[in-house]
């Protein structure tokens, strides 16, 4: 939560001073909102681990190069593979709307729907190595980030596409006190922390019952080998 609220905060104001400052300052700027999210979610996951996950390290480490990793593959698939990913949700989005009788395909819906999967996988994946041998976990864990994913995905597509929520996201923006582009930082940081919630919720809820889980079963092993 605090790396979105930062990354955000860094990219609603490099959109606020692209215009008035050099090209240099605002592109380093650019940089730093788009790294923070990586670089200190991994770091920070590491702290709030340690003493709760034996490897902690290694999580932290996975969590922000999962982050990137993932983010990458996810460009690189739905924009420099067009011509396998495209038909894919073309084809998907066809079965929806056959299935549901819709006006059209939702081809933007599922596509994002498939870019949050695709991203959640990989960033799963990527963290259950530390989960390793407990393949259950492991298998539960990428699951649960998946979905975690796509609960983002969602709201980040309502807000880009739906005019509602985009509308309400012009509303809180109007209440600052601020003028032209600066009236969207509050609101930009409020909308990007309620796309992390959807991801921590259920990812934090998972890992509390997983470390219940593990510890006791340590407990237990531990019992056992002095009886």
């Amino acid at each position: 939560m605090l790396t979105t609220a930062l990354s955000s905060f860094l990219l609603a104001l490099f959109y606020a001073l692209e215009e008035r400052h050099g090209p240099r300052f605002v592109i380093f700027l650019g940089i730093a909102g788009v790294l923070s999210l990586p670089v200190l979610g991994g770091f920070l996951q590491g702290i709030v681990m340690r003493g709760r996950l034996r490897r902690s390290t290694l999580w932290g480490a996975l969590t922000g190069g999962g982050i990137a990793i993932a983010a990458a593959s996810t460009v690189v698939t739905v924009l420099n593979l067009r011509a396998l990913w495209w038909p894919v949700v073309f084809r998907v989005a066809f079965w929806v709307d056959e299935a549901l009788g819709l006006a059209r395909p939702p081809a933007d819906f599922v596509g994002a729907i498939l870019a949050s999967l695709l991203f959640g996988s990989i960033l799963g994946g990527m963290q259950a190595i530390v989960l390793v041998p407990r393949w259950l976990s492991m298998a539960g864990w990428i699951a649960t980030v998946s979905l975690a994913t796509v609960f983002t995905g969602v709201w980040l597509y309502f807000w880009t596409f739906s005019g509602p929520v985009s509308a309400l996201f012009t509303d809180v923006a109007d209440l600052t006190p601020l003028r032209g582009q600066w009236r969207f930082l509050p609101a930009s940081v409020l909308w990007a922390e309620v796309a992390a919630l959807c991801f921590a919720v259920p990812t934090g809820l998972l890992m509390r019952q997983l470390l219940r889980r593990h510890q006791r079963t340590d407990a237990e092993a531990l019992i056992r080998r002095f009886e």
